[in-house]
């Protein structure tokens, strides 16, 4: 049964049928997937963030203005702070 938190699983009650052992051994499994699966969330946020970055600096040395204003200049900051929110 699940009760709705993240990482429940239907095995969050013992079967019927399937002896203690073998379902905490499942529950342990199921954990480490989850956490491993959070971890690989985290590290793709950390790389859109990075690509945001690097693109937001291939489009300042494409630019051969000194200094960025106005629309382009707000173009830029709204990429780099959409990759950035995309990592929380």
């Amino acid at each position: 049964m699940t009760d709705g938190t993240p990482g429940d699983t239907p095995l969050a009650e013992e079967p019927i049928g399937i002896p203690g052992e073998l379902h905490r051994v499942a529950q342990g499994i199921i954990a480490a997937r989850d956490a491993r699966i959070a971890v690989l969330e985290a590290e793709v946020a950390g790389l859109k963030v990075r690509l945001a970055e690097a693109q937001a600096s291939l489009y300042f040395m494409a630019d051969p203005r000194p200094c960025m204003t106005g629309e382009k200049l707000a173009e830029a900051q709204a990429a780099l702070r959409g990759a950035e929110d995309g990592r929380s």
